[in-house]
């Protein structure tokens, strides 16, 4: 016979009320890889968005080529290539000494998703205009 002491009840995998437990309400799961948080850190820094625009507009470059226009060196390219492979953001094929890299859509994704959610908070700029508009007749 089991008793409830015997359960254990720290296991990530399952769902508690704690605000730090491993469910959010409100977003559904909370991503314990922490693969969002590590989206929109790729997404903070403008090289790595600089390259993902390259790739959105010719897919499947070469590192070399995503590398041209930056005056920076190789490895450095390559570091922030790292940084974008391991947010989920690109993929890298290996052909022969080339290696392409190309957009994968599943962290961007989620990374819209969660924006799309929480953009109805946010006041429009028309309602920013109205409120401002009110309060100057108020004076």
């Amino acid at each position: 016979m089991v008793n409830d002491h015997d359960i254990p009840t720290d296991r990530e995998d399952i769902p508690t009320d704690r605000e730090d437990g491993p469910t959010d309400r409100e977003d559904g799961p909370i991503d314990r890889e922490g693969g969002l948080d590590r989206a929109f850190a790729a997404l903070s820094d403008p090289t790595r968005r600089a390259l993902l625009t390259q790739l959105s507009e010719r897919p499947g470059l070469s590192v070399s080529e995503l590398a041209r226009p930056f005056a920076m060196s190789l490895p450095s390219v390559m570091k922030h290539l790292d940084v974008l492979s391991d947010a989920g953001l690109i993929s890298r094929r290996k052909t022969g000494r080339t290696v392409a890299c190309r957009l994968t859509p599943g962290a961007m994704q989620e990374a819209m998703g969660w924006l799309s959610r929480h953009e109805e908070p946010w006041p429009s700029d028309d309602a920013r205009r109205a409120t401002f508009g009110e309060e100057r007749e108020r004076l």
